[in-house]
């Protein structure tokens, strides 16, 4: 007599997209976080809604005001309010780290993936390649390459040659981490039942293998956009970012490099420093989380 095999069936809760959100949710820190990067978010986009300040207009009737209700974040030595200034600057800045991260994610997914899969000359060309970019301080190669950029450009373009540059000198980490999957995933037995009914290559690299790295392409780009935020901050604070008097979060801290400025209007400095440490510490801490959901050994 014939037994009947029951098989339980698959709900959209048994997924492994359903299974890495109830680990992420999980971790408080990481709900906060996302959060925080909404309200951050909310705030860049919605400036013209949220404040009827100019950032950009002197009004030398109300300079080096401190913080009060009508210029809540104060006012700096040329009367433009500090509040407008600051959530103006989180376009730059948020701008900055989601376009630099982009082009970073698609250098390094892309060379990852050729390399891995394809292995041999390609293989060894693309990773000296890879090595030569990481065998120098990135930061010292992004000072230069600022530089070179802030000679060529006009002021207009200067913002997207910045993120250019961080995107393109950020990607070597990736392509090691995206060739090291493809390496393991290019012998799987799909992988290979795929190339055995006649799959192209670039079929299996972006349908079949690419697929199965975005858990670490995920992490990889959160803490990316960090720290392209951080990059750009530190660039404008040595002068060679966002140049005044267009605002940003590093060029609004790059304020307190004056003695004066740093003791006797510190809201000038303090409040665009407190957003970029709230907005990197949200980021890092979705994550840690990502990292723990796609991967809950890594913990």
């Amino acid at each position: 007599m014939a037994t009947k095999t029951i098989t339980a069936p698959v709900t959209s809760s048994n997924t492994p997209l359903a299974r890495a959100w109830r680990r992420f949710r999980r971790s408080k820190l990481a709900l906060v976080g996302l959060i925080m990067v909404g309200v951050m978010a909310f705030l860049a986009i919605a400036a013209p809604i949220v404040t009827t300040w100019d950032p950009l207009k002197n009004d030398l009737l109300n300079r080096a005001q401190p913080p009060s209700a009508t210029h809540w974040f104060g006012t700096d030595r040329t009367g433009r309010d500090t509040f407008a200034r600051t959530i103006y600057g989180g376009r730059i800045s948020l701008a900055v780290g989601l376009i630099a991260v982009t082009v970073s994610v698609t250098v390094g997914t892309l060379i990852g993936l050729l390399a891995g899969y394809f292995g041999g000359l390609i293989d060894s060309l693309l990773m000296r390649i890879t090595d030569a970019f990481m065998s120098f301080p990135a930061i010292v190669i992004i000072l230069a390459a600022a530089q070179v950029v802030y000679n060529l450009l006009p002021s207009d373009s200067l913002i997207l040659g910045i993120m250019g540059v961080i995107g393109l000198l950020t990607w070597p980490q990736l392509a090691r981490i995206v060739r090291a999957q493809t390496l393991v995933l290019r012998e799987a037995d799909y992988v290979v039942a795929a190339s055995s009914l006649g799959a192209s290559k670039a079929r299996q690299m972006f349908v079949h293998i690419l697929p199965q790295t975005l858990g670490p392409l995920l992490v990889f780009a959160t803490f990316g956009m960090a720290n392209a935020i951080l990059l750009e901050a530190g660039l404008s604070f040595l002068g060679q970012g966002v140049q005044p008097p267009t605002p940003s979060w590093g060029n609004l801290v790059e304020t307190a490099r004056s003695l004066d400025i740093l003791e006797n209007l510190p809201w000038t400095w303090f409040y665009p420093g407190i957003f970029i440490v709230i907005t990197v510490l949200s980021i890092n801490f979705i994550g840690d989380a990502l990292r723990d959901a796609v991967d809950p050994k890594s913990r």
